[in-house]
């Protein structure tokens, strides 16, 4: 039977660094699929014909950007002395929701449904 001495036991981290590092990896992980995602549009983009000047915007896309900007939202966190009001959260469904920071904590943990988008400060 093997017994670890305390000294030798590994401490973790406190909670709110914790809490930081794990938004950090979320916000990186979105911000390579939103860079992906980009250059698939990009793409598109270029290969249609020069001359058609029109754009076309994903409602969901305009919806996400405007409550970004609404309700004070970052995709890569705000350090570690500060605890997000609120978080947008994409549904099963693929609906945007604003929701309790600890609801869209348990999505990116898998305890509960759904994909934490962001997370916000809250009008």
């Amino acid at each position: 039977m093997l017994t670890a001495n305390r000294s030798q036991a590994r401490r973790r981290p406190p909670r709110p660094w914790r809490v930081a590092l794990t938004v950090t990896k979320t916000a990186l992980a979105s911000a390579v699929v939103v860079a992906m995602l980009g250059t698939q549009i990009t793409g598109t983009a270029t290969a249609t014909n020069e001359t058609d000047q029109t754009t076309s915007v994903d409602p969901l896309s305009a919806r996400i950007d405007a409550l970004m900007v609404r309700e004070r939202c970052s995709y890569t966190g705000f350090g570690a002395d500060v605890i997000p009001a609120s978080a947008l959260l994409r549904t099963d469904r693929g609906d945007v929701r604003i929701v309790s920071f600890a609801r869209g904590w348990a999505a990116y943990e898998g305890k509960a449904s759904g994909t934490l988008i962001a997370v916000c400060r809250g009008r």
